[in-house]
């Protein structure tokens, strides 16, 4: 009986060296162990594809995003295309996705833009996940090169360029349908943005400044503004301080 309680103690030596020697001279405890175990268990969840223009060619470098179906900021997943125009992006909840994308600085906006119409609605992948799985070959395809704007935005009394300002772009056929971003300390009052093939109206405020239209640019003007596709439209807006009381 003593003989095999010595070499039930050996064997179980053994196995302990064992796992020391294969975990490292730190072992996790118990309980880090079996989460490590169970996440290489789980499987992958993820959507992956590629990115396209109208012409069929590769586009690198474009901004894609996953956004959760009625969800608020936390459940957009975004990523950037590499130069064989390939993504992926990691789905961490359930539920339905639309897959969107945009590489504005080239002149493809965001595909699911109203504003901008590029691309038809039955072109916008739509995915579902009820379970962890990956999703592949997803074509993501941007429309026709848009028309640009492209300006600075400054004080009118001083002539420096003013941080940041909102921009909106604003459909003359749908005013419902508009854009808006805005300039910011990074490239401070300066813009260049994919605006719509159809005529549009731009906004411009700033806090302490009278809110600038293309409309009411000091002269007296109510056409709206159209960029040819193709084109860039150059812009200088210079923004009216308000009045102190």
């Amino acid at each position: 009986m003593k003989t095999l309680m010595v070499i039930a103690a050996a064997i179980a030596a053994v196995v302990v060296v064992g796992l020391s020697h294969n975990l490292g001279s730190r072992q996790p405890a118990p309980s880090r162990v079996a989460a490590q175990i169970s996440q290489q268990l789980q499987p992958d969840c993820a959507v992956e594809g590629r990115v396209i223009n109208a012409d069929g060619d590769v586009i690198s470098g474009a901004t894609v995003s996953a956004e959760l179906d009625n969800a608020v900021a936390m459940g957009i997943q975004t990523t950037v295309s590499d130069e064989n125009g390939n993504f992926r992006i990691p789905i961490r909840q359930m539920g339905n996705y639309t897959v969107s994308g945009s590489k504005e600085e080239d002149g493809y906006p965001l595909t699911v833009s109203g504003f901008h119409q590029q691309v038809s609605l039955d072109q916008i992948p739509k995915l579902i996940f009820t379970e962890c799985k990956v999703v592949s070959n997803v074509v993501l395809q941007l429309g026709e090169k848009a028309p640009m704007i492209e300006g600075s935005v400054t004080d009118q009394a001083t002539g420096q360029k003013i941080k940041r300002a909102t921009i909106t772009l604003r459909r003359a056929d749908n005013p419902e349908l508009i854009y808006q971003t805005s300039t910011n300390e990074a490239n401070p009052g300066h813009f260049r943005l994919a605006v719509s093939t159809a005529p549009f109206t731009i906004e411009v405020e700033s806090q302490k400044y009278e809110v600038w239209t293309s409309s009411n640019n000091g002269v007296e003007r109510s056409d709206p503004l159209l960029v040819a596709p193709g084109q860039t439209k150059k812009l200088k807006i210079a923004l009216r301080p308000k009045k102190q009381p």
